[in-house]
């Protein structure tokens, strides 16, 4: 399980670096035309989950739930973001690692234990980090939508 729950999150940090490539503080910003949320919105908001994990977990967080709550689920983007993209890469990367040590250190049992995480109601540990991994890969999904969109090349092909 630990070996699995690593690679999710070790090819979401892929896709998530792969496309954020290209990106400048003020394309990160900016919104697509016709609606939806900026690639710094995007990343801001997987920050702000894998902060509610990792507080969980007993880690720390990369994200400040109060500074930080511009990026919570069902928030309303904000024309001005209260983390530069700058900021939110060194928190992708400290999350990363983060939870890198912490899935080699989780006792098997441990991952067995039902929890209740944010929207996860009575899950296996196990099933609710899987569930927090999908939630990442269809927002780097969205990154890399909005790439196109902001016209950017594709960065995965």
């Amino acid at each position: 399980m630990r070996e699995t729950l690593s690679a999710c999150y070790s090819f979401n940090h892929f896709v998530l670096t792969r496309n954020l490539e290209g990106f400048d503080e003020e394309l990160a910003r900016r919104s697509p035309e016709g609606g939806g949320n900026s690639a710094n919105w995007l990343l801001g908001h997987i920050l702000y989950s894998r902060s509610q994990l990792l507080h969980f977990l007993g880690s720390s967080a990369p994200l400040d739930p109060d500074r930080d709550k511009a990026y919570s689920r069902g928030s309303q983007p904000e024309s001005n973001p209260p983390r530069p993209l700058a900021d939110l890469q060194q928190a992708l990367e400290d999350s990363q690692s983060g939870l890198m040590e912490l899935f080699g250190a989780l006792p098997e049992k441990t991952l067995l234990q039902q929890v209740s995480l944010g929207p996860i109601q009575e899950q296996p540990l196990h099933r609710a980090l899987v569930l927090f991994s999908l939630h990442e890969s269809y927002h780097a999904g969205q990154i890399g939508s909005l790439r196109s969109r902001l016209g950017l090349d594709g960065a995965l092909r």
